[in-house]
């Protein structure tokens, strides 16, 4: 249990206990009947337009920032992204592009997935040929590189 007597520290508790989720967002804010905004996400990688198709998630640069500025407009001041390393074809200059992106664009948390080859599970992923993923070496260098420069971000 968290007790606190000041309203900025309780707000940033909540906000990490729920994932970044914006508190007068999810009880202050107007929504349509039986629908809750909880959290503003994107998952992205920009730069691999031809990886995002082969993965099922194409999602071009300017419609994120298109959505971004609308939601901004809008009063939104919690957006999350969603970002993936290990991909196939990826490399740490796609990565650090798709970072240096999130973090320009103004994304209050970042989240930072590895990628997970499941084709047994995602049948699209059968499309993908073992050879287009990175080995564990070249995964940890990404990881370790995008960890960076997060961090380096603040």
């Amino acid at each position: 249990m968290l007790v606190l007597d000041d309203e900025d520290a309780w707000n940033r508790a909540w906000a990490y206990k729920d994932i970044g989720r914006d508190y007068d967002a999810v009880y202050h804010r107007e929504h349509a009947p039986g629908f809750r905004w909880l959290t503003e996400s994107f998952g992205t990688n920009w730069r691999m337009t031809e990886i995002q198709a082969a993965i099922g998630r194409i999602q071009p640069f300017e419609m994120i920032e298109s959505c971004m500025a609308s939601l901004r407009m809008r009063g939104v001041t919690k957006i999350n992204f969603d970002l993936m390393y290990g991909l196939p074809g990826q490399t740490r200059d796609d990565l650090e592009a798709s970072l240096r992106r999130s973090v320009e664009l103004g994304a209050n948390r970042i989240a930072l997935f590895g990628y997970a080859h499941v084709p047994w599970m995602k049948k699209h992923q059968t499309m993908i040929p073992e050879a287009a993923l990175p080995g564990l070496e070249e995964r940890f260098a990404q990881m370790t590189m995008a960890s960076d420069m997060l961090l380096a971000a603040g």
